[in-house]
């Protein structure tokens, strides 16, 4: 698990290759509290088709 401060998100390209070679989605916080999720595509397809019912 990948977690980064909010501040790090101007470097958009560092973000992006953490996504891409970890295959998990980076945890993006503020003051020490959960914000946001980046992730690949791919992943969120494979996230989505295992957890919705079919």
């Amino acid at each position: 698990m990948q977690i980064v401060p909010m501040r790090d998100l101007k470097n958009t390209v560092e973000i992006e290759r953490r996504c891409a070679e970890s295959n998990e989605p980076v945890f993006v916080t503020k003051n020490g509290y959960g914000r946001l999720v980046v992730m690949q595509r791919l992943l969120e397809i494979l996230m989505l088709n295992h957890f919705l019912p079919k």
